[in-house]
């Protein structure tokens, strides 16, 4: 098959992916790290990021600051989700699970007040935007909307496949197609954590 990366934006369906590339590809395979904090503290000169990314097979995880370091040769994938949506399951998923580094920080918060503190904003505010600006190199700070807006879309447009959580059927027979993975992408993950916070329709009464 071939290399994979796939930058696994927070609550977009992505750990469901990530299962079916572990199962296709082999634990072996697969980089052992899942996020920056952790490749980032194991290993903490660039050469050694690039070197351990280069001898990989697959990769997923959420990779906003070392995205920009894996080779070209790797098949490039993300998924997007309703932002709304996004950031409410978001928030249900610090507010409920207790292993959520963020879980102390807004456990007592409701999400208007969420919204408004700083702390979350990695996660409540355009938490998407930010996650592909970074992956393109950028600091989403430092721009304006207009440009972050175009950074974020240039990056989208150097993937090799997109898909939309509202509609997963046709990024997993794309992938298929094109690298011969299979995923059960009607399996739920986490719901027991997201499932009985805030819904929706809570906040668009």
């Amino acid at each position: 098959m071939k290399k994979l990366f796939h930058l696994h934006i927070r609550k977009t369906s992505g750990t469901v992916l990530y299962r079916g590339i572990v199962k296709s590809y082999g634990k072996e395979g697969v980089l052992p790290y899942r996020s920056d904090f952790e490749i980032l503290r194991k290993l903490p000169e660039i050469r050694e990021i690039e070197a351990t990314l280069s001898d990989s097979t697959a990769i997923s995880g959420h990779f906003y600051r070392v995205a920009r370091f894996v080779p070209e040769d790797f098949y490039k994938v993300t998924i997007l989700r309703n932002p709304l949506d996004r950031a409410v399951s978001a928030f249900n998923h610090m507010k409920n699970d207790p292993n959520d580094l963020l879980h102390k920080q807004i456990a007592d918060l409701s999400f208007p007040e969420a919204l408004q503190d700083g702390r979350f904003a990695r996660e409540l505010w355009n938490g998407q935007a930010r996650a592909l600006v970074a992956a393109a190199g950028q600091n989403f700070e430092e721009l304006q909307d207009a440009e972050r807006l175009e950074v974020a879309l240039d990056y989208l447009r150097s993937l090799d496949c997109v898909g939309f959580q509202e509609k997963l059927a046709p990024f997993y027979d794309k992938l298929h197609a094109d690298i011969g993975l299979t995923v059960d992408h009607a399996r739920k993950v986490n719901d027991a954590v997201t499932s009985n916070g805030l819904k929706l329709d809570d906040i668009l009464q």
